[in-house]
């Protein structure tokens, strides 16, 4: 029960950070400073 318990909370929490990262790199490489990433 605990393992359920956990699978949804994390789950959105992790699918929700990889959403912001996915949309956090693709207004950096909009910006001027893009070139500046990695």
């Amino acid at each position: 029960m605990l393992d359920f318990l956990y699978t949804i909370f994390i789950y959105p929490v992790y699918m929700f950070v990889e959403f912001i990262l996915f949309i956090a790199n693709n207004i950096s490489m909009e910006l001027p400073q893009g070139e500046n990433k990695k």
